[in-house]
């Protein structure tokens, strides 16, 4: 698997996959896919002391989710009597960031058509878990690099850097140290991507990258969570778009309502571009409703494009600034929506690439 001639071909599979993939994607009605995904969800849960305990059997539709299941930040889901566990979550969870994965390397294949990014290394350089990507490009991952030396990287045919921008700028400024030169991507003429992720909405790192790299080397944010993968950006548009068939259920609070207990729920129908909104997400990482401090600004509806901004939170409880709401009492139990069947969920996930990713 190591040969020229067999990288050569799985660089060509790679771009014709990537093609179909976002071909597939952008055929797409984001609202029809987030009902998909969250009767996924729910039937998958539905067994389970949370899902018991919310009634999940009833639920069939985003009104009901929102009635049934109220906002809550991590620190609140951690406290309830009932964990917030999915049933095989593990497995669900892989196979959601396993298809994020290949949506973002179909970008780079569409965006680069003559990069050789199967001809080298991707290298983590910590913060991304490559360990779901698609059996083809996990087959020329270096792992986890956090710790590696510059100097082995200065070794490494490397073709696509992932992790978070600061830390990508930190290892790029020790090689430029290491060998002098002044485009450090001179030493990887192959180097077809780097996939950054901001710690801050504030923070741009762009043009440190852009100056150690040079106009060749794709630059493309990235906006996944512990939680959950959110977002990817798309070359074509310059814009972040939602990953709303990647198993995740999104819901948006109005910022101007982030210190209230009980803000508007919106579904991704009724957003409207221009607003500011907090993500609240669930995801078969066991989360329901989890508020993440995370803010975006729409710029379209469909498809769903938007770019980070600051959350203007009152308060937060990590590095991520995550906003917790104010302590309530207990939640007094809720309705039951009487007489009306459960909805058999269709499958919430439909990617090309999602068996080899599971075999994994």
């Amino acid at each position: 698997m190591d040969s020229r001639v067999f990288r050569l071909g799985a660089d060509a599979v790679l771009r014709a996959r990537g093609r179909r993939e976002i071909a597939r994607f952008d055929r797409q009605s984001a609202a029809r896919c987030q009902l998909r995904v969250l009767l996924g969800l729910l039937h998958d849960a539905r067994a389970t002391p949370f899902g018991r305990a919310h009634d999940f059997r009833r639920i069939r539709t985003e009104p009901d989710f929102r009635r049934l299941v109220p906002l809550r930040s991590p620190a609140e889901l951690h406290r309830i009597d009932t964990p917030p566990a999915v049933a095989d979550g593990r497995k669900a969870f892989r196979k959601a960031l396993g298809a994020s994965w290949q949506t973002t390397l179909a970008y780079v294949a569409g965006a680069r058509p003559q990069g050789r990014l199967l001809s080298g290394r991707i290298v983590s350089l910590g913060g991304s878990d490559l360990s779901a990507l698609p059996w083809l490009s996990r087959s020329y991952s270096f792992g986890n690099a956090a710790d590696a030396a510059a100097e082995r990287l200065v070794r490494t045919p490397v073709t696509c850097f992932v992790g978070p921008a600061d830390r990508v700028v930190s290892v790029l400024d020790q090689v430029r140290w290491i060998t002098g030169r002044e485009r450090v991507a001179e030493l990887w003429p192959d180097l077809t991507a780097v996939l950054y992720s901001r710690g801050s909405p504030q923070d741009d790192w762009a043009p440190q990258l852009l100056e150690l790299l040079g106009e060749k080397v794709l630059l493309l944010e990235t906006c996944f969570l512990p939680e959950g993968p959110i977002a990817v950006e798309d070359p074509r548009r310059g814009c972040l778009v939602l990953l709303f068939d990647h198993g995740v259920f999104f819901e948006f609070t109005p910022a101007a309502e982030a210190g209230k207990s009980d803000p508007a729920r919106h579904g991704l129908a009724e957003v409207e571009p221009g607003v500011v909104y907090e993500i609240a997400l669930s995801s078969p990482a066991g989360v329901w409703a989890c508020r993440t401090g995370v803010a975006v600004r729409f710029e379209r509806r469909d498809p769903p494009l938007f770019h980070l901004v600051p959350m203007p939170a009152p308060a937060a409880v990590d590095n991520r600034k995550i906003l917790t709401s104010p302590p309530r009492p207990p939640q007094a139990p809720h309705r039951q929506i009487a007489g009306i069947p459960a909805a058999p969920p269709e499958k919430f996930v439909h990617t090309p690439w999602l068996t080899p990713v599971d075999r994994g």
